[in-house]
């Protein structure tokens, strides 16, 4: 499979254009057959990261590696709260040479 050099980074998608995305090309069933690299194994949240110091939350996050090109086809974290919920944040994915990044948070603003 011959592969572009050029990769288009589309950047501050929001988490509706990620998910949508996500469906649309068939993550779901994609990411099974990748290789998973844990980047935050699962592990308690900071005290000052969360709003909730005195109870435990926990976040994970992982990206994906196509095994045959080596690239990075998504980068997904995981925030688990006090009761037990889990929601999901897609950073990014990549489809075809483009890298579609989730919105970034301004700090200090």
């Amino acid at each position: 499979m011959q592969t572009s050099t050029k990769t288009v980074h589309v950047h501050d998608l929001s988490q509706d254009d990620l998910r949508a995305l996500y469906s649309e090309h068939g993550f779901a069933a994609l990411l099974p057959n990748c290789e998973r690299i844990d980047i935050i194994p699962r592990r308690r949240r900071r005290p000052e990261d969360t709003a909730h110091s005195e109870l435990t939350e926990y976040e994970e996050g992982a990206k994906f590696r196509d095994p045959a090109t080596k690239h990075t086809v998504a980068v997904i974290f995981w925030y688990t709260d006090i009761e037990g919920s889990t929601s999901e944040i897609i950073r990014s994915l990549r489809v075809g040479d483009t890298v579609y990044n989730a919105l970034t948070r301004q700090q200090g603003v």
